[in-house]
């Protein structure tokens, strides 16, 4: 028995919820269905771009020491 300021819901009412719920939840799947592969994409973009990076620090560091003894070399030093 329902007092005064009791609220009733249907299950009309909470099936209709539900129908609403289940529905933005599928749009919400199809949008974000490739968020994973973007992820593996971005990660293997920027492992790229680290690699680069550290070839670029290695072959400084080679030159600078080549140039270093051909420098000393000719000086004489």
């Amino acid at each position: 028995m329902t007092q005064p300021g009791d609220v009733v819901i249907t299950a009309k009412e909470v099936y209709d919820k539900l129908s609403t719920l289940d529905s933005k939840v599928d749009k919400l799947n199809e949008r974000f269905s490739n968020v994973q592969e973007k992820i593996r994409d971005h990660e293997n973009r920027i492992r790229a771009l680290e690699f680069r990076v550290w070839m670029a620090m290695g072959g400084g560091t080679v030159l600078g020491a080549a140039a270093g003894a051909i420098v000393s070399k000719m000086t004489g030093a």
